[in-house]
């Protein structure tokens, strides 16, 4: 029985420190732990004949003993520093992630993220599965990329439709119509012949800032760019996906992560 509710404990615990949750980690451990007694321990003078007893006299005590450390004369020659070589700067650590480094880092997640999808019942499993299937249709592999990207939107409750904009290309004078109202997003012109991209390209503000893009997942990186570039918010409609693009799979400034996105990563490592 014991042993149980010390497991128990220790899982629950646990859980508190993989979802950052400091404030009941550090509250669980102190009821494991108990009130804490508090009690002065005395101090000797630095000659060792007197004992310290009251708090003020031990913290000048301790300044002195830590001022005595920390100020001694030193024996080293700063002129060696001197022959230290000099090395060029790495100018690449302080670079943004690339293209290829993303694609990758996507790549790297996405056997574990297509097990997670699949375990999604109700309509958000039905929709998750609709959007996957659309890769069975082609080889190429940024069109996988880009159903996974859906998929990421269905999950995090996102409405994925509202941001990547769909059209046919017959119809492109009604796209440019329902561009102009748009914020933020993607659009695909889809050929009438074999579903195949026409164009894809990045709408901000309503106004087409980049075509041509091959396809969504490439737009997608391109818009984060833009974003970072341009210092402009994430789109409300998609917020999470960019989040989780951001600090999860690039593991960009992950440290304050919303509820949904902890939820998916917490399942992405384990």
């Amino acid at each position: 029985m014991q042993n149980e509710w010390w497991t128990k404990k220790a899982h629950e615990i646990q859980s508190f420190a993989d979802k950052n949750d400091m404030h009941n980690f550090y509250n669980a451990v102190k009821k494991i732990y108990g009130p804490i007694s508090r009690c002065i321990t005395p101090l000797k003078t630095a000659d060792g004949l007197t004992v310290l007893k009251d708090q003020h006299s031990i913290l000048l005590r301790w300044a002195e003993h830590v001022g005595t450390l920390l100020n001694q004369d030193s024996d080293a020659d700063p002129t060696v520093l001197d022959d230290l070589p000099t090395l060029p700067p790495m100018h690449n650590l302080d670079q943004p992630p690339t293209f290829l480094e993303f694609m990758w880092q996507l790549d790297h997640f996405s056997y574990k993220l297509l097990k997670i999808f699949k375990t999604k019942g109700g309509l958000k499993g039905h929709k998750i599965k609709e959007a996957l299937a659309i890769s069975d249709s082609f080889e190429n592999i940024h069109i996988k990329r880009g159903c996974i990207l859906r998929s990421i939107a269905i999950y995090l409750n996102e409405d994925s439709d509202s941001f990547f904009k769909e059209y046919q290309a017959s119809a492109s004078e009604d796209a440019k119509r329902d561009m102009a109202n748009t914020v933020m997003g993607i659009y695909t012109l889809q050929r009438d012949v074999d579903g195949q991209p026409e164009d894809v390209g990045i709408v901000i503000e309503g106004n087409i800032v980049m075509d041509n893009l091959g396809s969504v997942i490439v737009g997608f990186v391109m818009l984060l760019g833009l974003i970072y570039a341009l210092d402009l918010s994430f789109p409300d409609n998609l917020k999470h996906t960019f989040e989780f693009m951001q600090k999860v799979v690039m593991n960009l400034d992950g440290h304050k992560l919303n509820g949904k996105i902890e939820s998916l990563k917490i399942k992405l490592l384990d």
